[in-house]
């Protein structure tokens, strides 16, 4: 480091050093505002899954090993049963099932169904404020898709290896994280505006600061007295 980035350092941090309580101010007002926001305006969300896997149809012997063919059949039913399970069919005989009484639209925005990369398996997720009711709609929309498959593709061969369990922990970002981030967004905005506030100060502040920015030799300082003197001069 050269002696004027040294020079200009030193002089950030006193910036940052003189107006340190502006830091102070915008962590405690973003941390403890987003923190009071999330706990009180925003619910847990709790995210339920089920995971399924495509083996042979129920009752074929078959042979154990795979064919390049069988995997390429097998990867092309993943796709297909996936885009099953977001039809109204599925859907909808879910809800009715459950006694669900939404928009298909915005219950579908809970829902999430991925495949597992390399593999025949796929899971079924669905996130809602309520814990039960995410395990139970995870869960009966799996069954559904397996009903839905059997009249549809006319083969049973969907397999439910993992049910959803009603979820103990809400989905990040947790309340921790969020005053985390927001605190330290609150840092920065602070940094910012010490940092506008330098610009726009046009005062001096010590000789040090008249020297560099007017390139003039302070002769003499005269010293600011406090309190009355005699006769009642100050």
């Amino acid at each position: 480091m050269s002696n004027s980035q040294h020079i200009e350092l030193k002089k950030a941090i006193l910036i940052v050093k003189k107006r340190w309580w502006l830091l102070v101010v915008f962590l405690l007002v973003f941390s403890f505002g987003a923190r009071f926001v999330r706990n009180h305006y925003i619910d847990d969300v709790y995210k339920a899954q089920t995971t399924l896997f495509i083996g042979q149809e129920a009752g074929s012997l078959g042979s154990i090993g795979l064919s390049f063919a069988d995997i390429q059949t097998y990867n092309q039913l993943i796709v297909d049963y996936k885009e099953i399970a977001n039809t109204r069919l599925v859907i909808m005989a879910t809800m009715n099932s459950l006694n669900i009484n939404t928009d298909i639209t915005e219950f579908k925005k809970g829902l999430s169904i991925d495949i597992i990369d390399d593999s025949r398996l796929f899971t079924v997720s669905f996130s809602s404020t309520d814990p039960v009711l995410a395990a139970k709609v995870a869960n009966e929309l799996a069954k559904q898709l397996t009903i839905a498959v059997s009249e549809i593709v006319n083969i049973e061969n969907i397999r439910v290896i993992d049910v959803a369990l009603v979820p103990t922990t809400p989905v990040p970002p947790s309340v921790n994280m969020i005053t985390f981030l927001f605190g330290l967004v609150g840092i920065i905005l602070g940094l910012f505006v010490i940092y506008l506030m330098e610009i726009f100060d046009d005062t001096f502040s010590s000789q040090e600061s008249i020297e560099n920015e007017l390139g003039l030799t302070v002769l003499a300082i005269i010293p600011k007295f406090k309190g009355e003197g005699k006769n009642g001069i100050k």
